[in-house]
């Protein structure tokens, strides 16, 4: 997590000084498939490092459907491959000569991205006294947010709600484990999220998780799916930062409750690089929407994981020629005319 924050952070310097180049024009496409209510999900971005050697292809595929517990809606991802699993993939390319470098699983690259991503929102945007923490999730998006904050800001307890009672109490026992400090299970929202200085939501919900009145002055909140929050969460906040000025692809009516105009909030890159102005006070409330992923972050982390591999020989060696091909590639025989 520590080499992610180091990689990102430089990255978004680099891509508000126009020298990182990173798509969130992300392509999904969606197949209806015959099981009711399911259908197939393709998705690609893409984006380059800082220094312009690498880019980054990032794929995946499964099934998804939308479902609804407790009164809130949220996607559902399916794992349909042999052994519950699913196809998610970044194929690093060198950009000098196109050479295919490597291919990294996408899941844990991802939640990683973004839970650094969020944590570097901290770092600028909450108080650097700020250590009680009220999360919502308890799955792999919650334990990198965590794991981010905690390399950002001293913690002293972190509030769980979650809605699954038995994700909730196996999440608190691992991750009080791992960060030494006290992880609270609640079965209250408002009880989480009152008193507490870093609100963080992680879940997949498509309706709102907390109400933005239960907050604590001098609050930071950050959220990585649009419909977590309340409209009122955007009046309520004195500084807003988003990931992205550019609308999510072409899945925004999938995750977004309304048209908001994302161009009308400065983006994390200009605050990283001081161009916008963060907290000026104590009890200000800031918050971070984690809008839309970008292809950058994608590279930038892919290339920290890429060198790691090499120097402890990790990974599968595949012939490069196996994965290249002329660039003519139709060679019609000695008989054959055009």
């Amino acid at each position: 997590m520590a080499e992610a924050l180091g990689a990102l952070e430089q990255a978004y310097r680099d891509f508000a000084n126009g020298r990182a180049q990173g798509t969130t024009t992300r392509l999904d496409t969606r197949v209806t498939l015959s099981d009711t209510g399911r259908f197939f999900s393709f998705m690609s971005m893409e984006g380059t490092t800082p220094d312009g050697d690498l880019m980054a292809l990032r794929f995946n595929a499964n099934h998804e459907m939308f479902v609804t517990a407790n009164g809130k809606t949220k996607k559902a991802h399916l794992p349909p491959a042999p052994g519950a699993r699913y196809l998610g993939l970044v194929l690093l390319v060198a950009m000098r000569d196109t050479r295919p470098l490597a291919m990294i699983h996408d899941g844990y690259l991802s939640a990683l991205r973004v839970g650094a991503t969020s944590a570097l929102a901290a770092r600028y945007l909450s108080r650097t006294d700020a250590g009680d923490v009220a999360l919502f999730g308890c799955g792999d998006q919650a334990r990198a947010q965590l794991l981010g904050l905690a390399e950002v800001r001293r913690l002293r307890k972190v509030r769980v709600f979650s809605r699954n009672e038995a994700r909730r109490v196996a999440f608190v026992e691992e991750m009080g484990a791992a960060l030494g400090l006290p992880v609270i299970p609640m079965t209250d929202p408002r009880a989480a999220v009152e008193g507490a200085d870093l609100v963080v939501a992680a879940t997949n919900s498509l309706d709102p998780v907390f109400s933005a009145e239960w907050l604590a002055d001098g609050a930071h909140v950050g959220a990585i799916v649009p419909g977590e929050v309340d409209s009122a969460m955007y009046q309520r906040s004195h500084v807003t930062a988003v990931n992205s000025k550019v609308p999510f692809g072409n899945e925004r009516s999938f995750i977004a409750r309304d048209d908001r105009d994302w161009t009308q909030y400065p983006d994390l890159g200009e605050v990283v690089t001081g161009c916008v102005a963060g907290r000026s006070d104590q009890s200000q409330i800031t918050f971070f929407m984690n809008n839309a992923g970008l292809g950058f972050q994608f590279a930038a982390c892919a290339a920290k994981i890429w060198a790691s591999a090499r120097e402890r020989g990790l990974g599968h060696e595949v012939p490069t020629d196996w994965l290249l091909q002329p660039l003519s590639a139709w060679t019609p025989r000695d008989t054959e005319t055009l």
